[in-house]
């Protein structure tokens, strides 16, 4: 069988990439209880090729990597057709899915937070702050007691 072209560039993308252990220690936790991650990539994408080694890197560190799925898609990010259940608009895109089956986008074609760390700690952010939010709406407040002084 004959390797893709850039065999030689991912294995320099991911033996040269130095994760941000810092980073991820703030979502370690979540990345372990992950029901699921998916990684949605293009051999034909040029991000896809200097970031999946990295994000590779970044996961194997952090979680047992049978959870982890590689989805190759085609330019048009329809096929297979997983790619479009995702709302796929980009890649390489990194999805988790947790325990309880929410899917939550980590990471999206190249950093914007200057790390691709960065990038999967805000997103895990934004959604505890979301659930809390949602928790805090579920708690029913009661009147509170009469002291028996009153």
């Amino acid at each position: 069988m004959k390797l893709p072209s850039w065999e030689g560039q991912y294995l320099d993308g991911y033996t040269n990439y130095k994760v941000d252990s810092a980073t991820c220690k703030r979502f370690e936790i979540e990345l372990r209880r992950a029901k699921e991650i998916k990684v949605f990539l293009g051999t034909w994408c040029s991000d896809s090729q200097e970031q999946v080694p990295r994000i590779m890197k970044i996961l194997e560190q952090n979680i047992n990597s049978q959870k982890v799925e590689l989805v190759g898609v085609n330019k048009d990010k329809n096929r297979p057709l997983i790619a479009k259940e995702f709302g796929l608009s980009k890649v390489p895109s990194v999805f988790l899915i947790t325990a309880s089956n929410d899917t939550l986008k980590l990471f999206e074609e190249v950093p914007s937070n200057n790390t691709i760390e960065m990038d999967m700690l805000k997103s895990y952010s934004e959604y505890t702050r979301k659930e809390a939010i949602k928790a805090l709406g579920e708690i029913k407040y009661e009147k509170p007691i009469k002291s028996r002084n009153e």
